[in-house]
């Protein structure tokens, strides 16, 4: 199987609980897909979440952007914009993408050109 890398995209605000816990669990399964995080955080959760995007910085690739003033479609359409890989993923900032699946199904992607999205069973 080639490696394409996948950005995952999570856009987010006032949730750096669940932002954490998920930038914590890519960075315990050695993810090598790049995070991008739109967020449009008050102070208090920006500043808890870029400690921790601090933190990690060694271990993941996380593109931090703080955009107070988009809503969660503007910032979607902002993340695919801003995002550089292969492929990318959308997910919420409460849930788990598994990395080895996302590598599945961006080889998928690769090897089968008449398709133009893959997932998985869930």
């Amino acid at each position: 199987m080639n490696f394409n890398k996948v950005a995952i995209l999570i856009p987010t605000m006032n949730r750096s609980d669940f932002l954490i816990r998920q930038l914590r669990y890519y960075a315990s399964v050695k993810s090598q897909h790049p995070v991008y995080i739109g967020d449009a955080s008050n102070q208090e959760h920006r500043e808890r979440t870029e400690k921790v995007v601090d933190d990690l910085q060694a271990q993941i690739t996380i593109h931090y952007n703080h955009w107070p003033k988009l809503n969660v479609l503007e910032t979607q359409n902002r993340l695919g914009d801003v995002a550089k890989a292969d492929y990318c993923a959308y997910t919420g900032d409460d849930d788990f993408l598994i990395p080895d699946s996302l590598s599945k199904c961006a080889d998928f992607l690769e090897k089968n050109l008449e398709f133009r999205t893959a997932h998985g069973r869930g």
